[in-house]
């Protein structure tokens, strides 16, 4: 297999180089709420790539393997948004609450980001549903459902009606946060009739109504 080179890779874009069928990037495709491992897939169609799983893997295993430049951090670009560092403190301290991560990004990418926003320190089980592994949001989230077999009560945060959508199909409580390019009725219609009403938010800035919203106030 020739080689892979992937460049650029950020919140914003991402291209991927072989000799035979030059540059790709992100931008050429449709890549909000979805899966980094969708997204390449699409990449490669663009291009008219004869593509296979082999061929996919090692790109993803390049993914995996990518650092900035110098002087480039995985947090630029990126930002914490409203109350979420709050939010995630309040909940590490009630003694039944597990957080996961589910996202459309590779998992070693993820963390990088997470580290670089030092909110990685919540995630202290470090379990989850990744897009390197998956096509969609639906199946991430139903393996990090998979992990905690035990689990009564589970909420799903996101921002894409993607997000909305995997949590209705795997019987998870949506969390719709309008803080993304997305409106409360595209949220609310990814949902559909199988999941009834999500629960919204215009952002998580204040931490005690939200846990209140989801009746975990008292856990403290």
């Amino acid at each position: 297999m020739e080689p892979i080179n992937v460049k650029e890779y950020n919140s914003r874009s991402c291209e991927v180089r072989t000799r035979s069928w030059g540059v790709v990037g992100v931008s050429e495709v449709p890549h909000h709420g979805r899966t980094d491992r969708e997204i390449i897939i699409d990449m490669l169609k663009i291009k008219g790539v004869e593509w296979n799983p082999s061929m996919l893997k090692n790109i993803i295993h390049e993914v995996a393997k990518y650092e900035p430049e110098a002087g480039v951090s995985w947090g630029d670009g990126l930002e914490v948004l409203p109350g979420v560092r709050e939010l995630l403190s309040r909940l590490c301290e009630m003694p039944d609450v597990t957080i996961g991560l589910v996202t459309g990004n590779v998992e070693a990418i993820a963390w990088k980001k997470l580290d670089a926003l030092k909110l990685s320190q919540y995630f202290k089980t470090r379990f989850g549903g990744f897009g390197g592994d998956f096509n969609t949001r639906r199946e991430c989230l139903q393996f990090a459902k998979s992990q905690y077999p035990q689990a009564t009560r589970l909420f799903h945060f996101g921002d894409a009606p993607a997000d909305m959508d995997a949590a209705a199909h795997n019987k998870v409580t949506p969390v719709g946060v309008l803080t993304g390019i997305f409106n409360i009725d595209q949220l609310t219609e990814a949902v559909g009739s199988n999941g009834g009403s999500p629960i919204i938010f215009e952002d998580l800035s204040n931490t005690k109504a939200v846990l209140s919203r989801l009746a975990l106030s008292s856990k403290l």
